[in-house]
């Protein structure tokens, strides 16, 4: 049975136990121990997942740093004066 499933198994038990009909010594007994066993299954599943995050971190590449944009080049945004007195700035009436 999977850890989640003994967890939901015992709190199951954990709610009846209060119906069982059980003497109260016993009752308190039976919720202790079960009180432990929520606790445990609790925490190996905190240390599973904290485990397993620790070895994503770690086996995880480094990021490697992007490369350089490369220069963009002046002709791309080299405007000649001819092309300004062919097409001149257009003022309107906005």
């Amino acid at each position: 049975m999977s850890r989640a499933g003994l967890l939901m198994a015992f709190g199951v038990l954990v709610v009846l136990t209060p119906v069982s009909g059980l003497p109260l010594g016993m009752r308190a007994t039976l919720e202790f121990i079960l009180g432990i066993a929520v606790f445990l299954v609790g925490l190996s599943l905190r240390m599973r997942d904290m485990r397993r995050a620790r070895e994503a971190l770690t086996s995880a590449p480094a990021f490697a740093p992007e490369p350089p944009v490369n220069a963009i080049h002046a002709e791309v945004f080299d405007v000649s004066a001819s092309s300004d007195k062919a097409n001149p700035p257009q003022t309107g009436a906005f």
